[in-house]
């Protein structure tokens, strides 16, 4: 479905040939970033409701991890946010960050204290 403001909005120059690709483009990003979020909220929750000593929570910790990664990528590919926002966020456990593979800041800083 296509939107399109009211003709007393639209510009009255032609637009340029990019910019219904340009738009579709970003719909499409932004669907993807719903969609990838919510897989990642579902696992996350699913995650914490779990106990600790449970025999399928090392295999969910690892979903979990990786639905993090994908919604790390899919924000930094719309220009938001990845890594540290969502761990704050999210209030993201240790184990999933470490199985994420996603570097912080802080491990930033700590890289280059010992690359010295």
């Amino acid at each position: 479905m296509t939107v399109r403001p009211p003709k007393i909005l639209a510009p009255r120059e032609q637009p340029s040939p990019f910019a219904a690709l340009e738009h579709e483009l970003f719909e499409e990003r932004a669907g993807a970033l719903i969609r990838v979020t919510k897989q990642f909220e579902k696992k996350f929750e699913k995650l914490k409701r779990l106990e600790p000593d449970h025999p399928d929570r090392d295999k969910l910790v690892g979903e979990t991890a990786k639905a993090l990664w994908m919604l790390a990528v899919q924000r930094e590919v719309m220009g938001l946010p990845g890594g540290d926002a969502l761990i704050k966020a999210y209030d993201i456990p240790g184990d999933v960050r470490l199985r994420s593979g996603i570097v912080t800041q802080k491990v930033v800083k700590g890289l280059r204290r010992f690359m010295r």
